[in-house]
């Protein structure tokens, strides 16, 4: 039987075999029904910590790459840091480290167009960033319209990318299409597709050295890595800047030993050149003297010549020591009122007996008066006499006469002696070269008198220390004009009240 060993309630063993198998069907479609319902639970479960498990995959397939990108950049950084550090350090000059950063910077970030800006003061004491002329560009054709618009205007504290960098002590960042209250340079940028910009300023010791400004296409928002790059950059900069700054500075103290030891070799040369003729002669001189057997006249005569090379040598030694103390700072300046007219009346009555033996004249222009200069009398004195006496002698004897002219007035402030002349002018090169000392131009004196190459050096120097300045104008053929500006006495100047 198929239910023996069950007992069987009395109620189904009596009942209708169709209805206990309907029951028994009933029983049995509950049954499956429960374990449908249980094994569609169980599925949807499973389903669901199947899909748990995925997106956790994901999650952390995402997060390994996100990491891993995060360290590509960090080594790629490390590795622009360590390039920009390396080529720093065989930069010779702050504009070549400056180049070699933009082209590596820009190489790595791919940012088309860079240029650099060098701090300076300008007469009005105020701090900029000038632009220096120092570009990277990527393509120069495709960004041909934004550089015929010129390069950008010297910057102030706070103006332009460069300097919000310069103000913030920071990277800078900043998207055009967004703000276009930038400088004129980021809106023709714009114009060109160069929709971002980013700046960093460069400082050593808290001192603004220059600053580097960038443009690029569309780009994300810089991330921490690059913005720690950058600055990390701007250090070395300035780093490399105090290095460079150590080398011009040995630099230009060898540079200066050697033009010492040329200028001592000159002075050398010069002293034994210009003082062996005189001192021959004198000595000659002196031996025939010692004969006897001159006459009065003869004995006059050569008295002469003695007196004549004893004043030459002892203006060759003068100048010489004049030198010495400009350039070592140990002469004393007394300011005072000068009379510019009574100085150039002096110097005429002193040259023109000279002039005169050579066909020569000195002649005055006062057209406008006396004009009164704070000066020193007796250095300015030299310095009219310097000017007189090189006219004279450089200038061709006449017949017919030649005229050296002295001439005062007033400009801004100062007053203006010119001493002009009729003689041979200057070269373009002698121009150059004027004022420096021991220097032998391409004319020569006329009249057998000497040149020891001082003269317009100390003119330039004692006018200069009279808070002054000297000038020349001259065409070769066509004469020159030495022009002397000195303040105006306070009383003359009211800019001085």
């Amino acid at each position: 039987m198929l239910f023996a060993g069950f007992p069987m309630p009395m109620a189904l063993l009596d009942a209708d075999p169709a209805v206990l198998w309907r029951e028994l069907l009933g029983l049995s479609l509950a049954g499956l029904s429960g374990i449908l319902a249980y094994l569609l639970w169980r599925h949807r479960l499973l389903h669901a910590e199947a899909r748990r498990a995925q997106a956790n995959l994901a999650g952390e397939v995402e997060e390994r790459q996100l990491v891993e990108e995060d360290l590509r950049r960090t080594l790629a950084m490390f590795q622009l840091l360590q390039d920009v550090t390396s080529a720093l350090g065989m930069a010779r000059s702050l504009e070549e480290a400056l180049q070699a950063t933009l082209d590596i910077i820009s190489g790595y970030t791919g940012w088309p167009v860079a240029h650099a800006f060098l701090a300076e003061t300008g007469g009005d004491g105020i701090p900029r960033l000038r632009p220096c002329g120092i570009w990277h560009l990527e393509n120069p054709r495709d960004y041909e319209a934004f550089l015929r618009s010129a390069e950008p205007e010297a910057l102030p504290m706070g103006k332009g990318l460069p300097g919000k960098a310069w103000s913030g002590h920071r990277v800078v960042w900043a998207n055009f299409i967004q703000d276009t209250r930038e400088t004129n340079l980021c809106r023709r940028a714009l114009q060109v597709g160069l929709t971002t910009g980013i700046a960093v300023a460069i400082f050593h010791e808290e001192q603004l050295i220059a600053a580097l400004e960038f443009f690029s296409p569309p780009i994300p928002d810089p991330d921490q890595t690059m913005l720690h790059a950058l600055e990390g950059i701007a250090e070395q900069l300035g780093i490399v800047t105090e290095r460079l700054q150590a080398e011009e500075a040995v630099e230009k103290l060898n540079h200066r030993l050697v033009e010492l030891n040329e200028e001592k070799n000159q002075f050398l040369g010069i002293a034994s050149h210009d003082l062996k003729n005189p001192l021959n002669t004198i000595g000659l001189t002196a031996e025939l003297l010692m004969t006897g057997d001159l006459s009065r006249e003869e004995i006059v005569e050569m008295g002469g010549l003695i007196s004549k090379e004893a004043h030459r040598t002892a203006l060759l030694i003068q100048k010489l020591l004049d030198v010495t103390a400009i350039e070592s700072g140990r002469f004393n300046l007394r300011f005072a009122e000068v009379s510019l007219g009574e100085l150039l009346l002096q110097a005429q009555g002193k040259f023109q007996d000279r002039a005169g033996q050579k066909g020569q004249q000195v002649v005055l222009d006062f057209g406008g008066g006396d004009v009164p200069v704070w000066a020193d009398r007796d250095y300015l004195q030299e310095v009219v006499e310097n000017l007189v006496s090189n006219a004279l002698k450089f200038m061709p004897p006449g017949p017919p006469l030649r005229t050296v002219t002295l001439a005062l007035g007033r400009q801004g402030g100062f007053g203006v002696l010119e001493v002009r002349d009729e003689g041979p002018g200057f070269t373009e090169e002698d121009k150059a070269r004027a004022f420096g000392r021991f220097t032998k131009l391409s004319a020569r004196p006329t009249g057998g008198e000497g040149s020891t190459g001082l003269g317009l050096a100390i003119v330039k120097k004692l006018v200069e220390s009279m808070k002054g300045r000297v000038t020349l104008e001259s065409q070769l053929g066509r004469g020159t004009t030495f022009r002397v500006s000195l303040p105006l006495a306070p009383e003359q100047n009211p800019q001085e009240t």
